[in-house]
């Protein structure tokens, strides 16, 4: 009889990458339950995850079960997704910080459906501002 192949070991600095991995995708997914600015100290740890995540999968190339492998691109994919989102929330930081207050004020179902349609709408206005600054302007036809 054969005995059952035993789990591979990692070395410790893999085993170290992929904790601090979690570690920064645990704060990341907390900083999403904070308020403005304090939020944007999840985009630091998504990103910093992301890279962790890739240094650990690199170093694990070879004998990683294919349950660890998943979770690490979920943690990956979804560490990404946060960085896109707290990029997003810099970038538009005036409007998404007037949608927080408008949001602690508003009291109806009403008034909160009004404060994302204020957010639509300046977030819409403000790209469209970039469009323009961006597109040259059309020149004037001779007559």
């Amino acid at each position: 009889m054969t005995p059952a192949p035993s789990a591979p070991r990692f070395p410790r600095a893999v085993s170290r990458s992929v904790r601090l991995f979690a570690l920064l995708l645990a704060g990341a997914v907390v900083a999403t339950l904070l308020p403005l600015p304090w939020t944007l100290v999840g985009l630091p740890a998504a990103a910093a995850a992301c890279v962790v995540s890739l240094v650990a999968m690199v170093a694990m190339r070879r004998g990683a079960n294919t349950g660890l492998w998943l979770t690490m691109v979920v943690g990956l994919v979804l560490s990404a997704g946060l960085a896109l989102t707290f990029a997003t929330e810099a970038v538009f930081y005036r409007e998404f910080s007037d949608y927080q207050d408008c949001r602690s004020n508003a009291i109806t179902v009403g008034a909160t459906s009004a404060c994302q349609k204020e957010l639509e709408d300046s977030v819409n206005a403000r790209l469209k501002d970039w469009e323009n600054a961006v597109r040259p302007a059309p020149a004037d036809s001779p007559s």
